[in-house]
């Protein structure tokens, strides 16, 4: 059995990094989508997650985008 594990924040887009947003629900969703090999665009996620610019994203907003 090949045990992975989630990527790291280093290999990130910037735009999702927690320095450049209020939250880390884009860079988590970031993680998951790359661990399953799934490919979605920075400007996706950050639609997806419903980002909040002031309130970061909350879970519902991961959920629904991991949909």
């Amino acid at each position: 059995m090949v045990l992975h594990s989630i990527p790291d924040e280093s290999g990130a887009p910037v735009e999702l990094s927690t320095h450049a947003l209020s939250g880390c629900g884009p860079l988590s969703m970031w993680q998951l989508l790359s661990y399953f090999g799934r490919a979605m665009s920075r400007l996706d996620i950050r639609s997806a997650c419903r980002l909040d610019p002031d309130g970061g994203t909350y879970m519902i907003g991961l959920a629904g985008g991991l949909r």
